[in-house]
């Protein structure tokens, strides 16, 4: 059985990393890329972050206990970056995008609120590290990590895809020689192995040049390179970045703080 594991930070998730979801969800068994032909798995399973990016954190100046230890703390924008706040993925994955992509029925998305860690990378290593304890335990079977089905050991391949080069970076064969011994790269099964694709082979949009979108307010360039979703939903999702972005607080903070400009010039009225 054939395992595809997508890792994605994914700020945000963009039309190219759709298609390399799809890549792993293929069904062709005579699909090249490089003329190199891509495995057909049975399950693929795709991690994704609700991290921050681009973002500090500081002890909230709100915060009566700001002074001392236990201040509540706040992301906000690094000089010179365009902030991803990890509130708005969540909302933006959730709300959004589970509920709207079109994905192949073997495709899992699983999220830190399925329990899995917050760094995709690591879910990538917990997943192996299933096969390889079972392997050296002879066992028949191996549960895959949050997503729960069972998979035989014998024969199992678990294929981590990731762009070329992010696949050298992320997985050297040293590492995972070390980690995981002769299962990484092994001829005869059961095996673990990367899956480098090359940009050029899916769409070539960059995560910077989303944020880019972003922070020029082009919601229309923006929403031309999200994945296949129904036209409101990719204006919802830049709409949501784009003004996190100009008022540096992720969504559910403005809410808070408008809220809380509301009560004071209320109560400011009261008083007069």
């Amino acid at each position: 059985m054939k395992i595809g594991l997508v890792p994605m930070s994914a700020k945000p998730y963009h039309a190219g990393h759709h298609m390399l979801v799809e890549l792993a969800a293929i069904d062709d068994v005579t699909k090249t890329v490089n003329d190199k032909a891509l495995p057909v798995n049975d399950v693929v399973v795709v991690f994704v972050s609700f991290s921050s990016r681009g973002v500090k954190k500081i002890k909230d100046p709100g915060d009566a206990r700001t002074l001392k230890q236990g201040a509540r703390k706040i992301e906000v924008p690094k000089k010179g970056e365009t902030p991803v706040f990890g509130a708005d993925m969540k909302y933006i994955w959730n709300n959004l995008l589970k509920p709207n992509l079109k994905l192949s029925k073997k495709a899992k998305i699983i999220t830190p609120d399925d329990g899995a860690p917050a760094a995709p990378v690591r879910s990538i290593h917990e997943v192996c590290e299933a096969l390889k304890v079972a392997y050296e335990a002879g066992e028949d079977t191996f549960t895959i990590p949050y997503h729960g089905g069972t998979v035989p050991v014998e024969g199992a391949v678990i294929n981590i895809y990731s762009d070329d080069q992010d696949i050298i970076t992320n997985y050297p064969d040293a590492l995972m020689t070390q980690q995981y011994g002769e299962l990484w790269n092994n001829p005869n099964g059961p095996k673990i192995q990367g899956v480098g694709i090359p940009r050029t082979a899916t769409i070539e949009i960059s995560g910077s040049k989303m944020r880019n979108f972003l922070c020029q307010g082009d919601i229309e360039s923006f929403a031309s390179m999200l994945p296949p979703l129904p036209e409101n939903i990719k204006i919802k999702i830049g709409e949501i970045l784009s003004n996190s972005i100009s008022c540096g607080l992720p969504m559910e903070r403005q809410e808070n703080t408008n809220e809380s400009l509301l009560r004071s010039y209320i109560r400011d009225v009261l008083v007069r």
